[in-house]
């Protein structure tokens, strides 16, 4: 199914409000996969949220406030910290033990980004 401009923000609007994909994907009647590409960015992509938090349903804890986190605050910190004295990111995988991409990021903002 071919979607409308205004189609992009109402689908991230349905999502951060708690809709499921699969249920976006039944009221537009399109896959569930379509509609999860919308919501990463790789389809439509002339469209983007303001606010890249709306991607996230309301009510799910991020960063280190979720319990699945293999990181906490201090361990950010101290990454960043590493990281602006000019340690490579391998080195910090090795000094850590985490993964290279989460290491990664971190180090880039990418993730862990309400810890300051």
């Amino acid at each position: 199914m071919l979607f409308i401009l205004k189609d992009i923000p109402a689908i991230h609007q349905m999502y951060a409000e708690g809709k499921s994909q699969t249920e976006i994907a039944k009221r537009y009647k399109s896959s569930q996969g379509t509609i999860g590409a919308i919501l990463r960015g790789e389809t439509y992509t002339h469209w983007q949220p303001a606010n890249r938090a709306t991607l996230r349903k309301k009510g799910f804890p991020s960063g280190c406030d979720n319990k699945r986190s293999k990181v906490d605050r201090d361990a950010v910190l101290r990454i960043r910290s590493l990281s602006e004295q000019d340690m490579s990111i391998a080195a910090i995988v090795r000094e850590t033990g985490l993964n290279r991409e989460v290491v990664r990021g971190i180090v880039r903002n990418r993730t862990y980004r309400d810890v300051l």
